[in-house]
């Protein structure tokens, strides 16, 4: 059995001054947690004579990594309140509850979670975890030997972010309902915000994913947070209850998936009401990751899924990064193939890293800022169902992905909710924007800033290539003017990153009706066609 125990007094020193410390829950005497990986024979969750151990498994406490012996044994130091997991390896399925939650976890609270802080309320206004007493004997996690495909669909969601339960119920009829319509992915992921501070909703959202058949991970954002916690170690306390560690790993056929906690919560605030955050990673998780990629094959996938972006930008278009964006590209520079998934923004592009952003890998390290499941917090216009529908703040239409992978690669597809799998983009002629002088406009919905390209043919012409223009959206800007009473008040327009233009010679449209038909190529090798008939006056 090996315990890897090394310094990364690089990390401390830097959050030390940038967060004034990254606190855990230390004891002065640490705890030893043993037990057993094993085969789940007869898929019961339990340990019966006979199920064998499963060795080179990797378990953790968040910041120490070791792997099972033959037998299937580990063991782990334990400072405090904890929570111990393991690492699923491929070809091994993991139990998941009723709700087809994924049960890789112990979380070690002997008192249950604490009060909250004194300032706000004597203790947590959303239930956090029970206690659960002394280390046991022995903590034994199940595995099933499984034929685990190597190709096969995830599916994404970011950010389904409901204040409310009738904001709960819109997204159990819209994205729920069209889910269960287009069966077959693996598993599925909520990339963070899966709610929006209300945490009495985690119970009916885990019953509502329940419902797509599949297991569904989590990925903890900024407003699934405890505000009245006292510290950011306690502040992920009802998020833990239902999804276990804000920071793991688990392997599906050639691919790493790894889910990173990068909000911090940086104590209470009177004023803001305790929603005071910052966007990074902590010193315990990077040093976790970089030990963890020990136990991954190099020629593994690597899906890091985080709420909030590495890299994204403001409203003005400008490039904002994740405070301590050059420690995580340090730790991933021996990876050839990464692909990093987020939401947060409400808005969606693609940006692969390179040389000029800090990443120095050989490796393709490519951002995916996907499409957000609420578009714009489930305001704006209504369907006939009375749910809300506005598109995000790119123009992009509420939606999820569907990750395609093929052994270690993969190809991402974007759905938009209650829009036929084919629709990829909107097309404005020049009678259906503001914008100067005659212009085509394309919004791609989830198109490429780097390598896709797309052309256009006006009544049968022949198609000419549009140029990569970013800017604000025309529905968007309609959407979001301001004190509309269909949207919420801190919502704004924001330049698109999928946004082609051509500009359109004197004559080159007709009097009266006109055809345009547009044609989109991504990096992936796909075409996306789509077309427009319309009036010109």
């Amino acid at each position: 059995m090996r315990l890897v125990r090394k310094a990364f007094p690089t990390l401390a020193t830097f959050l030390a001054l940038q967060l004034g410390g990254v606190g855990f829950a230390p004891a002065a005497d640490p705890e030893i947690a043993r037990g057993v990986v094993f085969h789940d024979v007869n898929a019961n969750g339990v340990r019966d004579e006979g199920e064998p151990g499963i060795e080179g498994v990797p378990v953790s406490n968040g910041y120490d990594v070791t792997v099972t012996c033959e037998e299937g044994r580990w063991e782990l130091p334990i400072e405090g309140d904890t929570v111990i997991f393991m690492t699923k390896p491929s070809g091994y399925a993991i139990e998941v509850d009723e709700t087809n939650t994924p049960q890789f976890f112990y979380v070690h609270r002997p008192d249950g979670s604490p009060p909250g802080h004194p300032d706000a309320w004597e203790s947590f206004r959303f239930e956090g975890v029970a206690p659960t007493g002394p280390l046991p004997e022995s903590i034994d996690f199940p595995l099933r030997e499984i034929d685990e495909p190597e190709d096969y669909r995830v599916v994404l969601f970011a950010d389904p972010q409901p204040r409310t339960r009738r904001e709960m119920d819109y997204f159990a009829r819209r994205a729920i309902g069209q889910l269960r319509e287009t069966a077959g992915a693996y598993f599925g992921m909520t990339l963070g915000d899966i709610l929006f501070d209300d945490l009495s909703l985690f119970d009916p959202y885990v019953k509502a994913t329940s419902h797509v058949g599949i297991p569904f991970y989590g990925a903890i954002g900024n407003h699934d947070l405890n505000f009245d916690a006292e510290d950011d170690f306690y502040a992920g306390e009802t998020y833990i209850r239902y999804y276990g560690p804000r920071t793991y790993s688990f392997n599906v056929g050639r691919v790493h998936y790894v889910a990173m906690d990068n909000n911090y919560y940086r104590g209470w605030d009177e004023e803001r009401r305790g929603t005071n955050y910052r966007e990074t990673f902590r010193e315990r998780d990077l040093e976790w990751l970089r030990r963890n990629l020990e136990h991954v094959p190099e020629d593994y996938l690597v899906v890091l899924a985080t709420h909030s972006p590495i890299w994204m930008s403001n409203r003005t278009g400008s490039a904002q990064w994740i405070v301590n964006s050059q420690l995580l590209f340090d730790v991933m520079e021996g990876r050839d193939h990464i692909l990093a998934v987020n939401g947060h923004t409400h808005y969606t592009n693609h940006r692969t890293f390179g040389p000029d952003d800090g990443w120095h890998g050989d490796g393709h390290f490519h951002q995916h800022n996907i499409v957000t499941v609420s578009g714009s917090w489930w305001s704006g216009p209504r369907d006939p169902l009375g749910i809300p529908t506005g598109d995000q703040r790119d123009g992009t239409p509420s939606g999820y992905v569907i990750l395609e992978i093929e052994g270690n690669s993969y190809t991402p597809h974007y759905r938009g909710i209650g829009l036929p799998a084919e629709t990829q983009m909107r097309i404005y002629p020049p009678p259906l924007h503001a914008g100067e002088g005659s212009k085509l406009l394309v919004n791609v919905f989830d198109g490429m800033m780097d390598g896709g390209e797309v052309h256009y043919a006006l009544n049968g012409g022949s198609f000419e290539r549009m140029e990569f223009a970013p800017q604000l959206d025309p529905v968007a800007v309609a959407l979001y003017e301001e004190d509309s009473p269909d949207v919420v008040p801190w919502a704004n327009p924001i330049t698109s990153y999928h946004m082609w233009e051509a500009a359109l010679e004197e004559g080159a449209l007709a009097e009266g009706i006109n055809l345009v038909e547009v044609r989109y190529h991504d990096t992936f090798g796909r075409e996306f066609r789509d077309s427009l008939v319309f009036l010109n006056d």
